[in-house]
C-alpha cells in the first residue's frame, strides 16, 4: 500500500516538474531561440502560399511536416505547442507505465529523473522546438498500438516517416514478432508510404523526393562517426561512386543484419525496433542530437516493460544510456559556450564527438543483445503492455 501512495505521488511530482520546466523553457526561452524553426516556418509559408514546398532552401522533411503549415496559419506558435505537448504526452505515457512495474525501487525512480529532467530534452523540445519532438512521441503511439492494433500502429508508424524520413527504417522491424514476419502488416507499411508518395509526387513533381535522397549527398554531422572520420582521413573517404554517402548503405547494410538477428534470436517487435533505432544513430551521418529523442523514448520504453523481468537492476544496460545522456549534455554545452569563449578543448571534443557517440552506441547495443540473450525473454512472457 504505502509502496503504491509513494508510486503516485513520484508520478505526480515528476511530470509536475517536467511540465513546468519544459513550460518555463517554452515561454522564456524558446522566443529567443532560432535554430530549425525558421526554416519551418518557410516551408509551411510556402505551404500556405500555394507553392512548393520542396523548393525551398534547407527542406528534408516529408509532406506530414509541411501539412503542419495548417497550424502555422493559424498561429505561428501552434506547431510550437503541438510539439511540447506531445512529448510531454510521451513523457507522462512512459511515466505512468513505470509506476505500474513491479516495483521500482528508489534507484529507478532516480534514473527516471535524470532521463527526463535533463537539458537534452528541455533544449529539443522546449526551446528549440525540433519537429523530432512530434515524431518520437508518433513511433512510441504506434509502438504501444503493436500489440493489439497492429495496423493502426502501422499507419502511426508510416505518418510519423512521413514527417521525417528515418522512422520509416523501422517499418519491416515493426511487422517482426517472436522470429515470424507479419508479411501482411508489412505489406500494408510499404503501400501506404507509397501511395501517400504517390499522391504527393503528383502536386510537387520529382522535388517531393528531397527528403528521400537530398540527405544522401550532404555532409556527416558532428555527432556522426563519418565526421571524425573525415577530420582524420580527409572528406573524401566518405565518398562513394557518384558523390553519395557511403553512410546510406551501410546504414542499410547494418539494418538489414539487424532484422536478420532479430528474426532468428526471437525477438520481440520492441526489442527490434529498440536494435535498428540505435543501429541508426550509430551508422547514419547526418544524425543530430534531436534524433536520440526517438531513441531515447524506445529505450525508456524497452526498459519499463521489462523491468519485472530484470531481477539484478542489470547495470549493464544502464550505464553506457547513462553515459550516452551525459556525452549530450557535455557537447551541448560546450557548442553553447563555445561561441562565446575559446576553451581549449573546443577542436577536442569537435573531432572525438563522432567517436564518443559511436563508441556509446555499440557499447548500448552490445548491452541490449547481452541482456535479451541471457534472460531469453518471448514477447508473450511480457505481460506489463
Amino acid at each position: 500500500m504505502s509502496q503504491g501512495i509513494f508510486a503516485n505521488r513520484f508520478y505526480l511530482v515528476a511530470i509536475f516538474l517536467y511540465g513546468l520546466t519544459s513550460i518555463a523553457g517554452f515561454y522564456l526561452v524558446s522566443p529567443y531561440c532560432s535554430l530549425d524553426y525558421p526554416y519551418y516556418a518557410e516551408q509551411w509559408q510556402a505551404f500556405i502560399d500555394g507553392k512548393n514546398p520542396y523548393s525551398v532552401s534547407h527542406n528534408t522533411y516529408a509532406i506530414g511536416h509541411s501539412l503542419l503549415g495548417i497550424l502555422y496559419y493559424l498561429d505561428h506558435n501552434l506547431p510550437r505547442y503541438l510539439f511540447l505537448f506531445a512529448w510531454l504526452w510521451a513523457a507522462s505515457f512512459i511515466f505512468h507505465k513505470f509506476v505500474k512495474t513491479n516495483p521500482p525501487q528508489i534507484l529507478e525512480y532516480l534514473l527516471f529523473i535524470f532521463f527526463y529532467l535533463n537539458p537534452i530534452f528541455w533544449v529539443t523540445v522546449s526551446i528549440c522546438a525540433n519537429n523530432d519532438a512530434i515524431v518520437a512521441p508518433l513511433v512510441l503511439l504506434a509502438l504501444a498500438f503493436r500489440r493489439d492494433k497492429p495496423y493502426l500502429g502501422m499507419a502511426i508508424l508510416v505518418v510519423a516517416g512521413m514527417t521525417k524520413i528515418y522512422p520509416l527504417a523501422l517499418i519491416p522491424l515493426y511487422a517482426l514478432n517472436k522470429g515470424q514476419l507479419n508479411i501482411k502488416l508489412l505489406l500494408a507499411g510499404f503501400i501506404l508510404t507509397a501511395i501517400i508518395a504517390a499522391i504527393v509526387y503528383i502536386f510537387y513533381g520529382p522535388l517531393s523526393f528531397n527528403p528521400f535522397i537530398g540527405a544522401t549527398f550532404r555532409n556527416p554531422t558532428q555527432y556522426s562517426i563519418y565526421s571524425s572520420l573525415a577530420s582524420f582521413f580527409g572528406p573524401d573517404i566518405l565518398k562513394a561512386p557518384g558523390g553519395m554517402s557511403i553512410s546510406t548503405p551501410i546504414v542499410l547494410l547494418m539494418l538489414a543484419l539487424t532484422f536478420f538477428w532479430c528474426w532468428i534470436n526471437n525477438y520481440c517487435y520492441l526489442s527490434s525496433c529498440l536494435l535498428g533505432s540505435i543501429a541508426i544513430m550509430a551508422f547514419y551521418a547526418l544524425i543530430y542530437q534531436h534524433h536520440y529523442l526517438i531513441l531515447f523514448l524506445i529505450f525508456t520504453f524497452w526498459y519499463v516493460i521489462y523491468l519485472p523481468h530484470n531481477q539484478h537492476r542489470n547495470w549493464q544496460i544502464l550505464t553506457p544510456f547513462i553515459l550516452l545522456t551525459l556525452v549530450h549534455i557535455i557537447v551541448r554545452a560546450q557548442l553553447f559556450f563555445g561561441d562565446f569563449i575559446d576553451f581549449p578543448w573546443n577542436a577536442y571534443i569537435f573531432n572525438y564527438t563522432g567517436i564518443f557517440f559511436f563508441a556509446l552506441c555499440i557499447w548500448l547495443l552490445y548491452a541490449v543483445i547481452s541482456f535479451l540473450q541471457k534472460i531469453n525473454l518471448r514477447e508473450w512472457e511480457i505481460q506489463s503492455q
